[in-house]
Order: C-alpha cells, then sequence, then structure tokens
C-alpha cells in the first residue's frame, strides 16, 4: 500500500508538471517590460516569449505577433525552444509508461516487471525536469546580465516574466514525480512456508510451469515491444515521404528590408513555390537537377533511399511478426524482426543526414554577410517534420532490435537442418533478381541516358535531345520524336562504349543465373541430392551479383561523365547533358540484382546428419520373460 500511494502521488506530480511544461511552452512571458529609470510610467507593456511577442495598450488591447525568423532570435530563445518541445515529447512518454507500469492496471502482469516501468518512468520525467529546468536557467540568466549592463538603455531591459518561474516550479514537480516513481523498487520474492512440512511435489512439474510462465510473459512483452516499434516505424516512414513531397525545405526569411514582402519563397528538393500576398500559389518544377546546390542534390537520392529502406524494414518486421505466420519457427522470426529494426534504424539515418545538412546550410548562408536579405531562408517546415520522422524511425528500429531470440532447447544431433531454409526465401530472391533482369533489358533499350540540360539561356528550347546506348532521339516542341541509330561505335564517348559492352554482359549474366537456378531450385526435379542443388543456387546468386555490379559500374561511370561535363565550364551549355530516366533505372536495377543475389545465397546446403560420437552403443538386457525354460533330462 505503501508502494501503491507513493506511485500514485508520483505520478500526479508528474502529471502537473507535464501539464506546466505545455504552459510554459505557450505563454509569451518569459521577458516583460522592465518599469525603471524614465521607463517607470510607459503606455505599454511588452511581453516576448518562445513563440511571439505582445504588446499590451494601456487601453487593455493586447495585440501579439508570431516571430517572423527564428534564426534572428537570441540564443538563449532558440535552445529553449527546442528545449521544451523535447521535455513535453519526453514527459508525454514517461506518463505512457506511468500508465503501463502503475501498480493499479493491467498492462504488465508480473510485478517486478511492472516495477521496472515505473522506475524508468521516473528516470524519463526526471530528463523532462532537466530539460525544461536549462532554458529556464538560461533565459533567467540572459535577462538579469542584460539589466545590469550599463550598455543597455532602460527601454531595452527586461524583467523575468512569469513564464520564467512557472518553468521552475514546473521543473521540480516533475523532478520530485520522477523522483518518488524511482523509489518504487521491485518486490523482492520471499518463499512462503504455510506449514513446516507439506506433502512431497513433483520438481519437474513445477519447474516446467514456471518455464511455460515466464515464456509466456517474454512473449507477451516481445509482442509488445515489436508492435510499438512498427507502429513508431510507420509513422516515421510516413514523415519521411511527407518530407520528400513538401516544397518547405527553406523559406524566406522576413528580416532587415525584406520584413515586409508580398510573397513568400518555399523551396524543396523537387520544386519550389511561390505564395502571393492574396493567398495565391504557383509552383514550378526545377528544369535542372544538376544546378541545384549540393545539399539538395544529396537530399532527394538519401530520402528516396530512405523510403525504399523504410518500406523494405516494414515489410521484413511484418514477415517476423509475432502476429503473423509467414515464418513457423521462432527463432526465425525474431531475427527477420532484429533484422527489420537494423533496417529501419538506417533508413532514419539517412532522413536525418540531408535534413541535418540542409539545416546546416541554411544557418550558414543566414548569418554569412556575404548574402543580402532577400536571399537568406529559414529553416522550413520540411526540415522539423524529417528529424521527427527520422526519430521515429530509429526508436521504432530500436525497439524491433530489442526483441531477442528465445533460447530454445538444443535440438537431437540427427537432426538435419534442411527445414530451416524455406523455399520462401528461393522465390524471393529469384523474384528480384528477374525483376533486375527485366530493368537492365529496360536501361539497355531506352535512350534516355543523357538529356538536355534546361539551364542560362538554354532554358527555353525548341527540341530536346536524348542519347542512349544504341541510338539518339529528339524531341520537338510539337510532341514529334525522331530517333537515329549510331552511325560508328567508336565515335561514341567512352563511357557509353564501355556501357554497352558492361550492359550486355550484365544481361548474359542475368540469364546465366536464371538457368541455373533452375538446375538447383527446390521446385524442380533437375537435380536429386539436396546438397548439391543448394550450391548450385549459392552459384546462381554470386552470378546475380556479379550482374549486379557490371550494371552499377557502367550506370555510375556514364552519371560521373555527366556530372563531370555539367560544371565543366569549357563546355558550353548547349552541350550540357542531365542525368536521364535510364541512369536511375539502372541504380534501381542493380539494386535488385544485388538483393536477389544475397538472399540465394543465403540457402546455405543442408548440414549432414550427426551421429553420436562413441561407435557402439550400450546393450539393453532383454526382459525376464524373455529367457526359455530349460529341460534337463
Amino acid at each position: 500500500m505503501v508502494s501503491l500511494g507513493r506511485q500514485m502521488l508520483g505520478f500526479a506530480l508528474a502529471i502537473i508538471g507535464f501539464l506546466g511544461t505545455i504552459i510554459v511552452c505557450a505563454l509569451p512571458m518569459w521577458k516583460v517590460t522592465a518599469f525603471i529609470g524614465a521607463n517607470i510610467v510607459t503606455a505599454q507593456v511588452i511581453w516576448e516569449g518562445l513563440w511571439m511577442n505582445c504588446v499590451t495598450q494601456s487601453t487593455g488591447q493586447m495585440q501579439c505577433k508570431i516571430y517572423d525568423s527564428m534564426l534572428a532570435l537570441p540564443q538563449d530563445l532558440q535552445a529553449a525552444r527546442a528545449l521544451v518541445v523535447v521535455a513535453i515529447i519526453i514527459a508525454a512518454l514517461g506518463v505512457l509508461m506511468g500508465i503501463v507500469g502503475g501498480k493499479c492496471t493491467n498492462f504488465v502482469e508480473d510485478q517486478n516487471a511492472k516495477a521496472k516501468v515505473a522506475i524508468a518512468a521516473g528516470i524519463i520525467f526526471i530528463c523532462a525536469g532537466v530539460l525544461i529546468l536549462i532554458p529556464v536557467c538560461w533565459s533567467a540568466n540572459t535577462i538579469i546580465r542584460d539589466f545590469y549592463n550599463p550598455i543597455m538603455t532602460n527601454a531595452q531591459r527586461r524583467e523575468l516574466g512569469a513564464a520564467l518561474y512557472i518553468g521552475w516550479g514546473t521543473a521540480a514537480l516533475l523532478i520530485l514525480g520522477g523522483a518518488l516513481l524511482c523509489s518504487s523498487c521491485p518486490q523482492k520474492d520471499s518463499p512462503e512456508y504455510p506449514v513446516k512440512y507439506s506433502g512431497a511435489r513433483s520438481t519437474a512439474t513445477s519447474r516446467a510451469n514456471t518455464q511455460r510462465e515466464r515464456e509466456r510473459e517474454k512473449t507477451m512483452t516481445s509482442m509488445g515491444m515489436q508492435m510499438a516499434g512498427c507502429a513508431l516505424a510507420l509513422l516515421g516512414w510516413i514523415g519521411v515521404i511527407i518530407v520528400c513531397g513538401a516544397p518547405m525545405w527553406r523559406v524566406s526569411a522576413f528580416i532587415g528590408s525584406n520584413i515586409v514582402t508580398s510573397q513568400i519563397i518555399w523551396e524543396g528538393i523537387w520544386m519550389n513555390c511561390v505564395v502571393q500576398s492574396t493567398g495565391q500559389m504557383q509552383c514550378k518544377v526545377y528544369d535542372s537537377m544538376l544546378a541545384l546546390s549540393t545539399d539538395l542534390q544529396a537530399a532527394r537520392a538519401l530520402v528516396v533511399v530512405s523510403i525504399i529502406t523504410g518500406i523494405a524494414g516494414l515489410l521484413i518486421a511484418f514477415t517476423g511478426g509475432k502476429c503473423t505466420n509467414f515464418i513457423p519457427e521462432e527463432r526465425a522470426k525474431a531475427r527477420a524482426s532484429v533484422a527489420a529494426g537494423v533496417v529501419l534504424i538506417i533508413s532514419g539515418f539517412l532522413c536525418l543526414v540531408p535534413v541535418s545538412w540542409t539545416a546546416s546550410m541554411i544557418i550558414r548562408d543566414f548569418y554569412s554577410p556575404m548574402l543580402v536579405d532577400a536571399q537568406k531562408r529559414e529553416i522550413g517546415a520540411s526540415l522539423y517534420i524529417g528529424w521527427g520522422a527520422g526519430a521515429l524511425l530509429v526508436l521504432g528500429g530500436g525497439l524491433l532490435c530489442a526483441s531477442c531470440p528465445p533460447k530454445e532447447d538444443k535440438t537431437p544431433s540427427g537432426v538435419t537442418e534442411s527445414a530451416n531454409c524455406p523455399m520462401a526465401l528461393q522465390e524471393l530472391g529469384i523474384s528480384l533478381s528477374m525483376i533486375g533482369v527485366a530493368g537492365t533489358i529496360l536501361i539497355c533499350t531506352l535512350p534516355m541516358w543523357k538529356v538536355t540540360a534546361f539551364i542560362g539561356t538554354h532554358l527555353v528550347v525548341m527540341q530536346v535531345f536524348w542519347e542512349g546506348l544504341w541510338m539518339t532521339c529528339v524531341s520537338e516542341y510539337t510532341g514529334q520524336l525522331q530517333c537515329k541509330l549510331y552511325d560508328a561505335l567508336l565515335d561514341l564517348s567512352p563511357d557509353l562504349q564501355a556501357a554497352r559492352g558492361l550492359i550486355c554482359i550484365s544481361l548474359v549474366l542475368g540469364c546465366l543465373g536464371f538457368l541455373i537456378f533452375l538446375l538447383g531450385a527446390r521446385c524442380t526435379n533437375c537435380l536429386s541430392h539436396p546438397s548439391v542443388k543448394a550450391r548450385v543456387v549459392l552459384s546462381s546468386g554470386a552470378i546475380f551479383c556479379l550482374a549486379s555490379l557490371t550494371t552499377v559500374a557502367a550506370v555510375s561511370w556514364t552519371a560521373n561523365s555527366i556530372i563531370s561535363d555539367f560544371h565543366n565550364p569549357r563546355v558550353p551549355e548547349a552541350l550540357k547533358r542531365e542525368l536521364g530516366a535510364a541512369i536511375y533505372i539502372g541504380f534501381v536495377t542493380s539494386g535488385l540484382l544485388f538483393c536477389g543475389g544475397a538472399i540465394l545465397c543465403t540457402s546455405c546446403p543442408p548440414q549432414r546428419a550427426r551421429f553420436p560420437s562413441n561407435g557402439y552403443a550400450r546393450g539393453r538386457p532383454p526382459p525376464q520373460d524373455s529367457y526359455a525354460i530349460k529341460n534337463y533330462v
């Protein structure tokens, strides 16, 4: 009862502190006008908060305005924004964990596990209290330092606002509530003996029941972690898609002479938009990808790869989930779940890298004295969504990785492991490989390896040039398309000459790998010995991986040639080219070939049956009734 009361008191204090954190975040009264000296009688009072400043007139009328520029704020308010928002998120997580680990709830059955969850919730509340205490103390220190600074005028000095006092009280409540929750230690199990002597009990039966209960609790906990991880990862993946599509990576900065403008400029990774003061918005897709800044070029690739990696991780997590039956063996399902967690963590970092890179470039340009105010940009909403999406993917992947495979009893030595390599693995590998072969055929025939670059004076043209491996095409503005085969192979550039040979070799290797796979596939009877069939499938997987390397070599060489010519000042604009659709399809194709080949290589040959090390087994005595009765005459 004492522990229950302590938990309820700590949880109530933490809830009040959580609500106080939200109030501190929203209130604009962090800094208030100081009534001193000549400023003791004034017609208006100025309040400054994290998100807006307000002016209260002597008539009682109050006007509030959201800050035009975040980067133009002082450092203490910029840091306070981030820390207070993180404190709110962490406190909300602590509230959820406090509910799950409460003694009056039934989310977790084991009392020790519930106590540990409550302790974890207490630690989270203490962290939230520290996170709210840091920005409040920092802002208070800045206010006091500026107040006693003789350089500052009386009109520029500020007082401590009500939000700071509420922040100190909020931090104290969160830390105190977290400490009370941490003081609820796990209950110690002490053996109880109802009588001095009891009847004999089966030790094996009691141990088996205890083992089954523990396994059931572990399974339920692991399933809950898997479901939470999948839910967080799914939200993060949806956030990455939003980040990819939203054009608000860079937003106009309202500073200096640019504080009043008739339009707002948004810049994304695919288009830029202009919002007029009338509310009308016009968007335009970028004419040239290579003319973009380096961070946006990298962001395109990394965000797309993050989306693809995220969906692969979600599919693997769904396959290895405890509530699905795609994989019958528990250890294999656990390994699939851990692999999905690793893939989702990689997807999260692939989202965090371009977002952080772009934010760093924006901040560097904002404080650069060589740029005018009209050229400076603010951090857009897409970057904040990207940080949240990346964090959700990393957190969801971490939860999936935390579900370790359960320990099992050792199987008999004579049992083979051929059943552990499912046929579905081979089917998945050959499906990805054949899609890659089809993509290789597509990029071999498509003429869109090099496309006309719309830059500079070449922005508006009457025709578009496409260059491929076998022909070149000209698309007129009327929609007419004319194609012509190359007259001489040796007149082509070295990258296209090499691409021809490498792509043809990749097609030959892909077809050869498919034929070899048919010989060793589990669904065919060309070979009878399972070990030989498995080795044949391994060789087909290696061939598909080799085909992937030849494809990516051809595509990468051509892409590098296009990029080097694009940034070469000696090449006129009319001769510069962009990366065509065939290049992007080639990268995806090589990835599919490599993944399919790697999956086929994971089908290991089955191990032979193992026999006991001693060559002779101990003879069993025959039953007594088997002896014959001998008659002696």
